[in-house]
């Protein structure tokens, strides 16, 4: 558990420290010669100042393929905790999701399948209201090979979860092999 922290810290310490290195690198603000602020001043837009974070805490029931066979429901608990940074160049934002679950098949007593996964990717939010985003996450420890799809809602300010479910994994030899 100590090293899923450190991880989760590292992930957020990159973020402040790669917005911190891009934000450094415009010379003409940081030059002292210049005397024309206002050419060289940065644009101040509500989304440099805001840096939604936070967990969205899951607890859901969640079916795959027929609705009445129990063995294709799951309870899933756990959390995503995200961070959303402006990260500055071609791709402006990066979003860091830290994703911690656990179903239990309601069908098959025994049956708990783990999901656990950490990443950061840029997003294009630049001109848009706001971007669909969707993640999948491998399901270890199931016999079945199941993913669980997560439907985000993004926009400078605000990250949202839109829908979660399962999808059958084709490809995959097996719960713990290779895709």
């Amino acid at each position: 558990m100590e090293g899923k922290n450190m991880n989760k810290l590292s992930i957020g310490v990159a973020l402040v420290v790669s917005a911190l290195v891009v934000g450094c690198q415009d010379s003409n603000f940081n030059n002292p010669i210049s005397s024309d602020f206002s050419k060289n001043a940065p644009s101040l837009s509500k989304g440099n100042f805001s840096n939604p974070d936070g967990t969205f805490e899951l607890k859901a029931q969640l079916t795959f393929g027929e609705s009445e066979n129990m063995e294709n429901t799951f309870d899933l608990t756990g959390s995503i905790q995200y961070t959303l940074v402006a990260a500055g160049g071609d791709e402006p934002y990066a979003l860091s999701l830290v994703t911690d679950a656990t179903l239990q098949s309601l069908g098959s007593p025994g049956e708990t399948g783990k999901v656990y996964a950490e990443s950061i990717d840029f997003l294009d939010l630049s001109g848009k209201e706001s971007v669909s985003y969707e993640k999948a996450y491998k399901i270890d420890q199931l016999a079945r090979l199941l993913e669980l799809h997560v439907a985000f809602d993004i926009t400078p300010d605000n990250v949202s979860i839109n829908r979660m479910w399962l999808a059958e994994v084709s490809g995959r030899l097996s719960a713990k092999g290779p895709k």
